[in-house]
């Protein structure tokens, strides 16, 4: 399965793959006041599958991503991606989420 994080870091491939998800969770993370955070979560089941190319067998309906944006200088300063599953599989997955 072919990773897409590295999309992230190209504008114009991560404004078209933003683009295809229906809904976006967006944080704001303050934890750190000198360096606080945009956090973006794409969830696969906000995708609208019957676009994808591949449907439910486009590799993007089985990923999650998970994008932290320095809000002060827009740097992105963290991308990752993990397989789907519902939360509730332990708090360590579960925190992927935010």
């Amino acid at each position: 399965m072919a990773s897409h994080a590295s999309e992230f870091t190209d504008d114009a491939v991560f404004t078209n793959l933003f683009e295809k998800y229906g809904e976006i969770d967006v944080y704001f993370d303050i934890t750190d006041a000198d360096a606080p955070l945009w956090k973006f979560f794409f969830n696969p089941k906000s995708l609208p599958v019957q676009e994808l190319e591949g449907g439910y067998d486009d590799p993007l309906f089985k990923l999650c991503y998970k994008v932290e944006i320095n809000s002060r200088t827009s740097e992105i300063v963290h991308v990752e991606e993990f397989p789907f599953q519902e939360p509730g599989h332990g708090l360590e997955y579960d925190l992927k989420w935010y």
